[in-house]
């Protein structure tokens, strides 16, 4: 079973390996083993990886794309969901969306190193979940002094505040106003944007209405 599952791997990577004009290197690995600690044990091998996914990662590894994130963020790793049937095109521009939680400048640092070779351009946009949050002004403050090193990237003040309810209105206005080619939305487990945005169900409409990373 492992060597017909290999060759089905290795048929797949090799069609889609051969659409690229450039050559790129492949490792694959199989392997009978609990998910969580294979998977936990590939990522801790390499230095500042990289895991990309579709909306729907293989039934026989993971329950669903929920599962496999929550893996993930065990892990302080960053994860690309790629909407199914899109062709590759270079991101131009980057939406950076989170909440007004206090933000470590370290993993803000790390998160700008990421972005920077990928786009040319980065929006940014700061959520708050209530209509009258008392600390929001404060908050905002904070957001903007923490994105002050990385002014010459950005293409907007960070004033801009949205407001997230259950239907995501907020996330799918940010989208019609800015027409990123990315969007990115920094994990904090402290946060209930962060959860309301990687649940499921949640990101699939997303990906589903939008169709990009």
């Amino acid at each position: 079973e492992k060597e017909i599952t290999r060759a089905k791997i290795d048929k797949l990577l090799s069609r889609e390996g051969s659409r690229l004009n450039y050559p790129l290197r492949i490792n694959s690995f199989l392997d009978i083993a609990d998910p969580d600690s294979a998977i936990t044990e590939k990522i801790r091998a390499h230095n500042n990886p990289l895991v990309i996914t579709g909306m729907h990662p293989a039934q026989s590894m993971v329950n669903g794309l929920e599962d496999l994130l929550a893996i993930m963020q065990n892990q302080s790793v960053r994860v690309l969901i790629v909407p199914a049937g899109k062709k590759f095109v270079k991101p131009v521009k980057c939406c950076l969306v989170t909440d007004l939680v206090p933000v470590e400048n370290p993993k803000l640092e790390k998160l700008f190193q990421w972005i920077d070779p990928l786009v040319e351009k980065i929006y940014t946009s700061a959520v708050t979940t209530t209509e009258s949050n008392p600390y929001q002004k404060e908050q905002l403050e904070e957001w903007k002094q923490a994105l002050l090193p990385y002014k010459e990237k950005l293409h907007s003040d960070a004033s801009e505040v949205v407001r997230i309810d259950e239907s995501g209105i907020a996330i799918e206005s940010i989208c019609r106003h800015k027409s990123p080619d990315m969007v990115v939305f920094p994990f904090n487990g402290e946060s209930s944007f962060s959860r309301y945005v990687l649940a499921d169900i949640n990101l699939r409409k997303f990906l589903d209405r939008f169709g990009i990373p």
